[in-house]
């Protein structure tokens, strides 16, 4: 195994999988890579996990440290691109890579406030077993810096809030005077800390040590800040205090020696980051038992994003297409993105948009329960928000009142017949949405034009023709490369995200093994796939699980509704799961004798229903829905069921059976057979451990070739 240095013209930081031309470069598998921009700076460091004729696999190893001038720090000139480091100075990198203390959003963090990058400086080098979140946002929505409160949680203290002040108290009493008066409004940064229960006992003392600096750069002794802390603490304010930067780190190192126990445990640092930074924490439990407060408790399957996810976060300050694999968190992000930008510009209007209004329902809960519900950001559905704007119209049914409103939107747009104008949307599952209709939102925007936008085109229920693109001659040739994505004339930076967090390990391979099924069956067919953006991206698992996807094969009704009912009772009393965590999908739109009787079964066995036709996600029970109305949504447990809805074309009396002949099928029975695959693959990556298929087809069927990779 050899290490290596490996200078590319642009920063890898956000990306997690980066595919290189074998002929370029010498890196075998289980080599080390550190990659590292023009300007010398190593930013990251990565795994060769896969090498062929045609390309090399490189994967992001997960960590907080992020960049290092290694000429410096190695005291040599690396002059070549690619650089085999040599053992001693591989020992030095890799203490470099292995920090103790962590900076978010990421290490190498920087800021207009020269205060504050002395004092991060200074906390590198003192590598001290800390958490540091610096809050200051520079927005470039606005253009704006907002500084906010920077704060430290100790696991043996609590929290240590800071600010950063580049004026200096001693020399200007104008700014000691408004120093002054913003001691008379109180501590947001306590305030908000005593509003989690989980951090207080009474609602008012916190149950975890707290403190309050101000920092600033001044030349003056120790007992000059001793005198001034003095007065302080005389008008009654114990925990706050004036220092610069070198007696901070003092007073952190005595914090250190003085306390050796554990005071911030997994529950108290949830509240911490709950009430201070909820962008960075996510909860999708369903909150059933009227909570007069939901940010007061912790759900069990709370968590917080990872680096990855957090330095995709920094990177969204501008048009942002996010192309990520299924269970990668794109919703989260977008929600994270969304508080984070509305919470700085409460001025301006911010709007949540999606195509499924249960994903919706799933936004605004994920919300409630985070902290992240705020009076300028909402969650919207993209038909109901032309319904409120543009268009009132109804037909006669709901599919001609859907396509009329969207056709007279976007005339409308197109016609500059818009009055109001918004400052940001945030577009989940937009391959859902054609780009006539996302241009016509950008319409919608104002001079801005700022958009950040998420998708997956292999869960676009529908199957478009593509757009033909020529290949650039780089090294690297995976989507990485080709940073922008235009949607009419805005382009959009493009971030491309590998990483699944929701299924299994297990789930993720079937997963896998399904879309190299479709790029099969598209390539069978002669359905080019030309545009970058309509192939598919192979997902890389990070939880790992023990139970294998089952698929069950049934000849009858009455032997399918049996296999759903034992199933979901094993789930309630063996795995014990709760009802809503468990999804029925079927790709029936409409209730039926098989949905009618189970619905029965589970209702005389006293379990709720939550029928997505009738109700919404906030209602406890058995989730039973169809595919279209599940996406963008994750359950611990999926079902698939009535499958035979897909063994023909719903157009004419053709059946999905016999390859050779859909071969000569027309190009819109092939393309009906890949949305039908899609279907499928959709409906199985919800399933976050458990996943069981059931095949009531009894005929053969390609169908059910495709079902039984689920078995394999």
């Amino acid at each position: 195994m050899n290490s290596y240095i490996y200078i590319l013209k642009r920063n890898m930081i956000g990306e997690t999988l980066l595919k290189l031309k074998s002929d370029k470069v010498p890196f075998q598998i289980d080599d080390i890579i550190y990659i590292s921009g023009l300007d010398k700076i190593i930013h990251s460091r990565w795994k060769v996990t896969d090498r062929n004729d045609r390309f090399v696999a490189l994967s992001k190893i997960p960590e907080d440290t992020v960049s290092i001038d290694f000429e410096k720090v190695l005291s040599e000139k690396f002059t070549e691109r690619i650089t085999l480091i040599a053992p001693e100075y591989l020992k030095i990198l890799e203490k470099h890579f292995n920090h103790k203390i962590i900076i978010k959003p990421f290490y190498d963090v920087a800021s207009e406030n020269n205060v504050e990058n002395s004092l991060l400086e200074k906390l590198r080098k003192a590598d001290f077993d800390i958490e540091v979140y610096m809050n200051s946002l520079v927005n470039t929505y606005s253009g704006k810096t907002f500084s906010n409160n920077n704060f430290i949680i100790m696991k043996n203290y609590g929290v240590i809030s800071f600010v950063c002040c580049e004026n200096d108290f001693f020399s200007n009493k104008v700014y000691l005077n408004e120093f002054k008066r913003s001691l008379s409004s109180g501590d947001d940064t306590y305030k908000l800390l005593s509003n989690s229960s989980m951090l207080t006992n009474d609602g008012i003392n916190l149950n975890i040590g707290y403190k309050k600096y101000y920092i600033i750069n001044s030349n003056k002794d120790k007992e000059k800040y001793l005198l001034l802390n003095k007065g302080i603490e005389n008008s009654g304010r114990k925990n706050l205090f004036v220092v610069d930067d070198d007696i901070f780190i003092e007073a952190l190192q005595e914090e250190i020696k003085q306390n050796s126990s554990i005071v911030v445990d997994d529950n108290k640092d949830y509240g911490i980051k709950q009430m201070l930074i909820p962008q960075y924490v996510n909860s999708k439990s369903i909150d059933v038992s009227n909570r007069s407060s939901n940010i007061e408790f912790k759900p069990l399957d709370a968590y917080e994003l990872d680096g990855n996810q957090k330095s995709v976060l920094t990177r969204m300050n501008t048009r942002t297409y996010i192309k990520a694999v299924a269970g990668s968190g794109k919703t989260i992000m977008l929600l994270a993105k969304a508080y984070e930008v509305a919470k700085a510009n409460q001025d301006k209007e911010f709007l949540i948009i999606c195509f499924n209004n249960k994903l919706a329902d799933d936004i605004r809960i994920q919300a409630s329960n985070t902290g992240k519900m705020i009076s300028n950001l909402k969650v919207i559905t993209f038909d109901k928000f032309i319904e409120l704007n543009y268009s009132n119209f109804k037909g006669k049914t709901t599919t001609e009142t859907f396509n009329t409103r969207r056709k007279m939107f976007v005339e409308m747009t197109r016609n500059g017949k818009i009055k109001k104008k918004y400052g940001v949307f945030f577009l989940d599952e937009m391959q859902q949405l054609s780009e006539d209709w996302i241009e016509s939102l950008i319409a919608c925007l104002d001079h801005n034009k700022y958009m950040v936008m998420a998708g997956d085109y292999y869960q676009q229920l529908q199957f478009n023709d593509e757009k033909e693109q020529s290949d650039d001659d780089d090294e690297i040739i995976e989507g990485n490369e080709k940073t922008d994505f235009y949607i009419g004339k805005y382009n959009f930076q493009k971030i491309v995200f590998d990483r699944n967090y929701r299924n299994t390990d297990i789930i993720v391979k079937t997963l896998n093994k399904m879309l190299n099924r479709i790029q099969f069956y598209i390539k069978l067919f002669r359905l080019k796939i030309n545009d970058e953006e309509l192939k598919f991206n192979i997902g890389n698992a990070i939880r790992i699980g023990n139970e294998s996807p089952e698929y069950i094969k049934v000849h009858s009704d009455k032997e399918e509704i049996k296999i759903i009912i034992d199933n979901i009772m094993m789930l309630l009393n063996k795995k014990l799961y709760t009802p809503n965590e468990i999804l029925l999908v079927s790709p029936w739109g409409e209730k039926n004798n098989i949905i009618n009787s189970i619905e029965k079964e589970l209702r005389n066995k006293g379990i709720e229903i939550c029928n997505f036709r009738d109700s919404n996600l906030r209602k406890d029970g058995i989730r039973i829905g169809t595919i279209g109305k599940s996406i963008g949504l994750d359950f611990k447990a999926v079902i698939i069921f009535g499958t035979r809805m897909l063994k023909k074309s719903r157009e004419e009396d053709f059946e999905f059976n016999d390859l050779e002949k859909l071969k000569n099928e027309k190009r819109s029975r092939k393309a009906e057979f890949i949305r039908y695959l899609k279907n499928i693959y959709v409906a199985c990556s919800r399933a976050r451990d458990t996943l069981i298929v059931i095949d009531d087809i009894k005929e053969q069927s390609l169908i059910s070739d495709f079902l039984k990779i689920i078995g394999e």
